[in-house]
């Protein structure tokens, strides 16, 4: 089993931007199915370790809706809000593998969704991506790769290493993917055409859209 969380949100578009982390279990990508609910809550207490245990995996066990103050933390001590009833201004709702939190009264929103994906060994694909978040109005998130996608997790990692980054703000990471399923999609074909352009330079004439990117490489290329 494998586990991607999808996260979205912010206050307007000037900082709301939507992450995409490939999770792990014991260093590894591939989760036994036995651990997918453990790894999922372990990744949330990250976040919010003050919830009471019981409640929380009743709330992703069962299905159910666990909405819990958020808090902030001191040395494991509650420093704000310094007193709090049933109403708060900043709380979080756990609703199977998925999280929302609330602040200051729904002014600021952030998602959480946990996305399990069962594939056959066969078709375990690995893609190393570089990220740029909040790029541009209506843009949370662009989702860039320069090489073919890989089949041994260990040549992904050696290629991961060497990327340079075209922005300090992005990220890179590598992401599991089923490699019938993303086959046919526009999103693989465009970056596919990229690679096949630039024969593999990921500097070559950079655009951080795909479009832009395969102009550019066509007009000093054919």
């Amino acid at each position: 089993m494998f586990i991607k969380k999808i996260s979205y949100g912010g206050i307007d578009w000037h900082d709301s931007y939507r992450t995409i982390t490939q999770i792990k279990w014991n260093k590894q990508f591939e989760i036994p199915a036995s651990k997918v609910t453990d790894c999922i809550v372990n990744d949330i207490m990250q976040k919010v370790p003050y919830l009471d245990p019981v409640d929380f995996y009743n709330a992703v066990l069962r299905n159910k809706t666990y909405r819990f103050p958020l808090l902030i933390l001191e040395n494991g001590k509650v420093v704000f809000p310094e007193e709090y009833e049933d109403i708060w201004e900043s709380y979080g709702e756990i609703e199977g593998y998925s999280l929302k939190r609330y602040y200051y009264g729904g002014q600021a929103l952030y998602l959480t969704d946990y996305e399990i994906s069962d594939i056959p060994q066969e078709q375990v694909c690995y893609l190393v991506e570089e990220h740029f978040y909040a790029y541009t109005k209506g843009v949370p998130l662009v989702e860039r790769f320069y090489h073919r996608p890989f089949k041994e997790l260990k040549e992904a990692e050696a290629y991961q290493r060497t990327l340079k980054k075209h922005d300090e703000r992005s990220e890179v990471s590598i992401q599991v993917y089923n490699l019938q399923e993303i086959s046919s999609t526009e999103w693989l074909r465009a970056n596919m055409e990229v690679i096949e352009l630039s024969l593999e330079d990921a500097e070559k004439n950079y655009a951080v859209f795909v479009k832009n990117h395969i102009e550019n490489l066509k007009k000093c290329c054919l």
